[in-house]
């Protein structure tokens, strides 16, 4: 019984390398302990459901080894014989297990995350493993710790065999996981269109949410499947559906930076009354690929009737939050669209170029400049934007509103000019 660095006796290392021999010759004597556990809580039995070895897991059952012995994560050896895709193992694991009572429960046993074996062949997609715990009369609907049937494992990673053999065996296909994930929600979000296709033939709920809102269709838009999001609008998915922060399709494949979903969403005729609708925050698609510096998607959503104007709940334009977050090539494009908004103002009364002078992005200043940005537009405490780039100490910028023209003695408020403003906030150069 002596253990090694690992806690591993020569009965451990035996059984993990199939060396039935070895074993042979240890069990018969009365000093060997079977149920010595190593670092991870693990006996020989662990050890040879790991491998898989057939004849070492039964010479270890006809010497009495505790086949209920866990892991320190829960694991029994007919979770890691399930997990590990040994069917011979599983078989000689059952046949002891079903010699006892209660044997249907026992096959279903938890490990601390409560995952059955069944979670772990199907998991690892070990399809006769799964059958054949199906047939000993095991329940597909037994939920893991966080709510995940085998049904809808089989729907993130398996395939339609899978699926199929756990709902002949009675899979329940609306069940809730964490997050009121559906099977259906989580074929959709893991580009799983044969899946998804099976589910709905077995009338699984096309337009059941998660707990943030998201439709099966919304969920694919974001995890930027194709070939879901089309079939899912064959099958008659709802293609104005909100989650609960009020953004729909479009504004999900913008935030998701897919072109190729959002070209497939545009080509439907719904999508015109969709393209300018705002979100929790007020905020349009455009707003949302103008603020992540998305260039190709804004052209796109211009040319598709996107309005550049459109104002969120912070009276910003399209234009005022590329200039937020210094996108030049972005600020092009809005401004080829609709030069105009170059003086339109927030809701504290900030044009664009007040934006981008906050910040000190020259090259954006530039822009709005040369496309007629008001060098002297007040903001709601009356500073222009060389005033606001005096506070920030943004030299660059100063220096090209100076060369723009910029007046160096228009007073704010407090009867302030740029210079003073400079030097409270000790911006000396």
């Amino acid at each position: 019984n002596a253990i090694d660095a690992w806690g591993m006796t020569p009965l451990h290392h035996a059984s993990l390398s199939g060396n039935a021999h070895v074993v042979r010759c240890l069990l018969p004597y009365p000093s060997v302990d079977k149920e010595v556990t190593d670092k991870q809580g693990r006996t020989a039995l662990h050890n040879a459901a790991t491998l898989g070895d057939a004849e070492v897991v039964r010479l270890l059952l006809s010497h009495g080894a505790n086949i209920h012995a866990v892991d320190k994560k829960g694991l029994t050896p007919l979770h890691i014989a399930a997990k590990e895709g040994s069917l011979q193992a599983v078989r000689l694991l059952c046949e002891q297990i079903l010699k006892e009572d209660n044997p249907v429960i026992r096959l279903s046993r938890r490990d601390k995350q409560n995952m059955t074996p069944l979670h772990y062949a199907v998991e690892n997609n070990h399809i006769e493993i799964v059958r054949f715990l199906l047939e000993k009369g095991v329940d597909p609907n037994f939920p893991s710790s966080t709510g995940l049937t085998a049904l809808h494992l089989a729907a993130m990673r398996g395939g339609v065999p899978m699926c199929e053999l756990l709902v002949k065996h009675g899979a329940t296909t609306d069940v809730l996981a964490d997050g009121n994930k559906t099977p259906l929600y989580l074929a959709a979000t893991n580009d799983r269109p044969l899946i998804v296709a099976f589910l709905l033939d077995q009338g699984a709920c096309i337009e059941d949410r998660d707990v943030e809102g998201n439709s099966p269709l919304l969920g694919a838009v974001d995890s930027g499947s194709v070939e879901v999001v089309r079939l899912l609008l064959d099958r008659g998915a709802d293609v104005e559906s909100r989650n609960n922060d009020d953004r729909n399709v479009l504004h999900m494949a913008v935030l998701s930076k897919n072109e190729d979903v959002l070209q497939v969403l545009l080509s439907v005729k719904a999508s015109e009354l969709l393209i300018n609708r705002k979100d929790y925050d007020g905020d349009t698609p455009l707003h949302h690929a103008a603020r992540n510096a998305f260039l190709e998607i804004v052209q796109i959503l211009l040319r598709h009737g996107a309005k550049a104007s459109a104002k969120n709940s912070s009276e910003e334009t399209t234009l005022h939050a590329a200039c937020h977050y210094n996108y030049p090539n972005v600020v092009r494009e809005i401004v080829k669209q609709d030069a105009r908004l170059v003086n339109e103002t927030d809701i504290h009364w900030n044009t664009p170029l007040h934006v981008a002078a906050q910040g000190g992005y020259s090259e954006t200043a530039a822009i709005l400049v040369e496309a007629g940005a008001d060098l002297e537009a007040k903001n709601y405490y009356e500073w222009t934007p060389l005033t606001v780039a005096c506070k920030n100490g943004n030299f660059d910028t100063v220096s090209k509103l100076l060369g723009a023209g910029a007046s160096v003695n228009s007073v704010d408020k407090m009867k302030n000019r740029p210079l003073h403003i400079a030097a409270q906030f000790g911006n000396t150069t």
